[in-house]
């Protein structure tokens, strides 16, 4: 069954940063790669980046740990469910 995970992006990608390859990027990409991703992936990445703005610190470090602890899930049902696991 798939699952569209742009809702999920809004929220869990609060956790972007700045760099060449920020976490929203990543993110959004990984999306895009296992075709959940119901926009670009650019709109994705600006998307998460407001977002991210609107969290206090703490929050932002939280949601970033438990983002990449999905991100390294090698297959796109393991990153799916650990993704929908954040926004429960």
């Amino acid at each position: 069954m798939r699952i569209t995970y742009y809702c999920i992006a809004a929220i869990v990608l609060a956790a972007t940063g700045c760099g060449t390859s920020s976490l929203a990027e990543e993110y959004c990409s990984r999306l895009d790669s296992c075709n959940n991703l119901a926009r670009s992936v650019d709109e994705c990445v600006q998307d998460s980046e407001n977002v991210l703005q609107s969290l206090p610190k703490n929050q932002r470090d939280e949601v970033e740990f438990e983002l990449k602890m999905c991100l390294e899930r090698p297959s796109c049902d393991g990153f799916g469910s650990c993704v929908f696991e954040l926004v429960k």
